[in-house]
């Protein structure tokens, strides 16, 4: 079994980086959603 997780990154460029450390080695990928923050989170 393969485990994806999807963030939506929308205003949590403060947050994004401390969740992504916090997932476990069992997800095999990790998809970062830029949605047009204007924070400009997919930077």
């Amino acid at each position: 079994m393969r485990i994806s997780v999807v963030i939506p990154c929308y205003r949590v460029t403060a947050h994004v980086m401390g969740l992504i450390e916090k997932i476990g080695p069992s997800v095999e990928r990790i998809y970062a959603v830029d949605d047009a923050c204007p924070d400009n989170s997919g930077d």
